[in-house]
């Protein structure tokens, strides 16, 4: 299971481009990774870790601004047709589990 946020923020002032990196870095901690400049996915392995990731990142939305929030299966995430000018891309790779010992 993917969830994808999607954002835009105004950044215009300085403190508009530093709520914006903030986010961001948000975004980067809780381990996602950038799809396209405002696109971020993560990978995960059940619908429950998703949604408590999704109510973790809602306490700390940015006052100004939209963010959405979108859950897709592996299925869903495998159709996307990705595109690097004219060159088709492949899938977005699940991520490998990390298995502690």
């Amino acid at each position: 299971m993917w969830l994808l946020t999607f954002y835009d923020m105004p950044v215009r002032t300085k403190e508009q481009r530093r709520t914006h990196t903030r986010w961001r870095h948000r975004l980067l901690r809780e381990g996602f990774h950038r799809l396209q400049l405002s696109v971020y996915g993560k990978h995960f392995r059940n619908a429950a870790s998703s949604r408590a990731c999704t109510h973790r990142l809602c306490q700390s939305l940015p006052s100004k601004g939209e963010v959405r929030f979108l859950t897709v299966t592996e299925r869903q995430m495998e159709k996307m047709l990705v595109y690097q000018g004219h060159d088709q891309l492949g899938p977005e790779p699940i991520p490998e589990q990390l298995l502690l010992l």
